[in-house]
């Protein structure tokens, strides 16, 4: 284990953890140059590495090390995180990105984890990540319903396309006459290029407007017609 952090206090911290926790820290780094020269005199050590350092930072490291083809694993590791981090350390080739402020048994996990080939992340950095996705995705979906030009109603009636209501069903939860659902149907339909139920359905699930359904639970759905 290769431990590389700025602050000399944090690193002695965290040697003695991982120590009592019976890993092998065989070196540290203050700066960015004595990562790497750590990591190449220890090839088969993990090591954890700080974001934001002075002089060379954590990605400046991470992208030095590929460019010598330092074999070590990397997990980042850093105080603060966006998604944009996290993208740009994987795509970087980082083994993992873990929150400092993680417990000991969650960063010793994820040293395993990384260390057996997988892709290490903090439950907080999980839990960003979930989140800005969900609200990427919200974003993206209101702006393909925009673009469709769906309205209230249509988007209301977009949620009862995969289940198995008939028209005249989904008229009573909504409280509305079934020519008045049936017209609606027709102009989403139209807006989403469809010509059935069942395409309507396929076609909103490539514009990822519905949550994908198992094989199964979909053929029961579609079985019914809109008749």
């Amino acid at each position: 284990m290769i431990i590389a952090d700025d602050l000399q206090l944090f690193r002695q911290g965290l040697r003695d953890l991982l120590t009592l926790e019976g890993c092998d820290v065989v070196a540290e780094a203050g700066s960015g140059e004595e990562a790497i020269d750590a990591a190449a005199r220890h090839p088969h050590a993990t090591l954890l590495l700080d974001v934001r350092m002075p002089g060379m930072d954590g990605f400046e490291v991470l992208a030095e090390m590929r460019a010598k083809e330092v074999p070590n694993r990397v997990i980042m590791l850093s105080a603060h995180w966006t998604n944009e981090l996290l993208f740009r350390a994987l795509v970087a080739g980082a083994a993992g990105y873990v929150a400092k402020d993680c417990g000991v048994g969650e960063l010793t996990a994820a040293i395993d984890l990384a260390g057996h080939g997988g892709i290490a992340l903090s439950s907080a950095v999980v839990e960003d990540f979930e989140a800005g996705i969900a609200v990427t995705r919200g974003l993206l979906v209101e702006r393909r319903l925009q673009e469709l030009g769906l309205t209230d109603r249509e988007r209301e009636l977009l949620e009862f396309l995969p289940g198995a209501l008939s028209l005249s069903q989904v008229a009573e939860r909504l409280f509305v006459s079934r020519k008045t659902v049936q017209n609606n149907v027709s102009s989403l339909y139209r807006k989403l290029g469809a010509t059935s139920r069942s395409e309507a359905v396929m076609r909103a699930m490539e514009l990822h407007l519905l949550a994908e359904q198992a094989p199964s639970q979909r053929a029961r759905s579609l079985h019914h017609t809109h008749a």
